[in-house]
């Protein structure tokens, strides 16, 4: 007969001798050293040494190796995790301990709990097994059975051109802008990209865009207590449709022409008309049908002018810009994407203008929508591109009446696009840059030359 020489209470109900909590990930195999075993909440501390720990049958979804100090190793059976509705388990098994003499506390139990980590697609949209390029994917990671006592760390790869969002700048006054041209706290609807960056790519979920097509395996590796395990989800990223079959995407150039003082491209010809047309920069999200824009960066501009008095001054742009300066006396330069145009002013003689573009076809699918309210979970991406550029020459002996000398570029030419999946990258809004107040521009835009 076993008679127990030690007092083994309840640890749930007795803070002297607390719980034990053990778990194991799929894949994993469990291993408890003896400062951490079985033992540990049988017996105050400095009496545990005294004990031997005796292993009873084992575990009925794994392998238990119970070792005579208190530590132990479990395996669970790999079968147990590949049940599709696998929602945790917990397995135990039966031990005892003794003292020197032989004497034992009686029978008591080692309990694991099994425990796996898998990425889910999850939120609206997660039905949609195929997302477009564009598209609102939000990947998380699901806890199925009990994790206690241990931190949870992730480590995510997220394959191919993934965008956190399309990205809105807040903008601060350069130096070389009229002062209150725009206010310091004045957000921009901005299309950059806006990439994951590393702390996205730690946390338990990810949300993202994709802006190119094609096959995703996105993989996780999941750390607890020295435990590690990797799980990934594989996305075959749908492109968009072919915009000429789409809408007969053609677009062709204007003339170089003067018109009075105003020197400018003539409108672009063929842009499309269908329903499903939307600005690039539209932030209505209430489509359900997909969208379709142009998004512009002009990449170089180089402009000269000759004063009245002979001086000459030029403007060459810093860096890339974003296109979209409302024509007119507010800009220098007004460049709606289609007709680049310029003011000459009554003190120039001379103007020298190249300007350099790259045009953007942009995308955004419309069956992304939360059931209900038809919010769109999507973004505009880049399908197509284009690059065009135009100059002239206006001359004048008054300032009133203007000749054109020179012209050449881009001039009744039907654009060559090509598959572009890399976002439109600019350091700042032409407008920022070129603003127009009479001549106030004079010393802050142009330099002498």
């Amino acid at each position: 007969m076993r008679t127990a020489c030690y007092h083994n209470p309840d640890p749930a109900t007795n803070e002297q001798f607390p719980t034990i909590n053990y778990f194991v990930l799929e894949g994993n195999t469990l291993t408890i050293t003896p400062d951490k075993g079985i033992l540990k909440n049988d017996i105050p501390a400095p009496y545990v040494q005294y004990l031997t720990a005796h292993q009873l049958g084992d575990g009925e979804y794994g392998h238990f190796d119970i070792q005579s100090h208190g530590g132990f190793t479990y395996t669970p059976y790999s079968w147990v995790f590949e049940d599709p509705n696998f929602a945790g388990l917990e397995d135990t098994c039966e031990y005892f301990a003794t003292d020197p003499t032989g004497r034992d506390e009686g029978v008591a139990e080692v309990k694991v709990d099994l425990a796996d980590v898998v990425i889910q697609r999850v939120g609206q949209n997660s039905n949609k097994v195929d997302p477009w390029i564009g598209g609102g994917v939000t990947l998380s990671m699901v806890t199925k059975g009990v994790i206690q006592g241990a931190p949870l760390t992730f480590a995510w790869t997220i394959p191919g051109k993934s965008l956190e969002s399309q990205g809105t700048g807040e903008h601060v006054p350069d130096p070389l802008e009229v002062p209150s041209y725009r206010d310091v706290d004045d957000v921009t609807f901005y299309g950059r990209e806006d990439i994951l960056d590393p702390d996205d790519l730690t946390q338990a979920s990810v949300k993202l865009y994709w802006a190119d097509p094609g096959g995703k395996a996105t993989s996780v590796i999941v750390t607890a207590a020295g435990q590690t395990k990797t799980d990934s989800l594989s996305f075959n990223v749908k492109d968009a449709p072919d915009p000429v079959a789409e809408y007969n995407l053609s677009v062709t150039t204007g003339e170089v022409q003067l018109n009075g003082n105003v020197l400018s491209l003539g409108s672009f010809s063929n842009l499309p008309t269908s329903a499903g047309w939307r600005g690039a920069n539209d932030p209505s999200m209430l489509q359900t049908a997909h969208a379709w824009g142009f998004k512009q960066t002009v990449n170089s501009v180089d402009f000269s002018i000759t004063l009245s008095d002979g001086s000459k001054k030029k403007f060459v742009l810093p860096g890339i810009a974003l296109d979209g300066a409302a024509a007119g006396d507010g800009h220098l330069f007004g460049n709606s994407i289609d007709t680049p145009a310029i003011t000459l002013r009554s003190n120039w003689r001379k103007a020298v203008v190249s300007e350099q573009f790259t045009l953007y076809q942009m995308f955004k699918p419309g069956d992304f929508s939360l059931p209900g309210n038809g919010v769109l979970d999507s973004i505009f991406v880049p399908v197509l591109k284009a690059d065009w550029g135009w100059n002239g020459t206006a001359e004048s002996t008054n300032g009133a009446t203007w000749t054109l000398t020179a012209s050449g570029g881009s001039q009744n030419t039907n654009l060559s696009f090509e598959v572009c999946h890399d976002m439109p990258l600019y350091e700042f809004h032409i407008a920022y840059w070129v603003p127009m107040d009479g001549n106030y521009f004079d010393d802050r835009i142009f330099s002498p030359y």
